[in-house]
């Protein structure tokens, strides 16, 4: 997929597709965030899936774009330099950023290229069709189990009583006159 991508293309997109965050220093963070498989539907599924989050605010926990050029082996002025190229290129789009071969964010959101997207999700990304009724096979058989615990108590409970003695009946008091 990564083809004919821009050495800071690289950089950000290496970095997310191997589940990291990084912070764009004057625009925000991009972290990678594991959602789990979702009902979407009756008797449909929604696999669990990596998605790309933008946040306006920077993260502590991330380096910066230049810092991980930098640590990539670009010198630090050119890093720079090849950042605030890339400030400038995108921030003349009102507000809407997008970086090559990457994905775009715009409004507060995140979408990210398909080649970043597949390399984050592979596999079927689809939504799974379960068979009708599976539901209903479901709740029959927790209602089975539930009947056999409900006998197999009784059961237990009789048989735990038969061996005690029961007390005799009291007899009816007499008045002294």
């Amino acid at each position: 997929y990564i083809v004919d991508m821009d050495h800071i293309g690289k950089i950000i997109f290496d970095t997310l597709a191997s589940g990291r965050g990084l912070n764009f220093p004057g625009i925000g963070a991009l972290y990678v965030e594991r959602q789990a498989a979702k009902f979407s539907g009756q008797n449909e599924i929604k696999p669990p899936a990596n998605k790309v989050i933008y946040s306006r605010n920077e993260n502590e926990a991330f380096r910066s774009v230049p810092e991980i050029m930098v640590s990539a082996g670009k010198p630090l002025a050119e890093a720079e330099k090849e950042y605030n190229q890339l400030l400038s290129d995108v921030s003349r789009d009102n507000g809407i950023y997008e970086i090559n071969e990457v994905g775009i964010i715009k409004q507060n959101f995140f979408y990210p290229s398909a080649a970043l997207h597949d390399t984050l999700n592979p596999g079927d990304q689809r939504t799974v069709k379960l068979k009708s009724g599976a539901g209903k096979k479901v709740w029959l058989i927790a209602g089975l189990i539930a009947v056999c615990v409900g006998i197999i108590v009784g059961i237990i409970c009789a048989v735990s009583n038969r061996g005690e003695e029961k007390p005799a009946p009291a007899q009816p008091r007499q008045e002294v006159t």
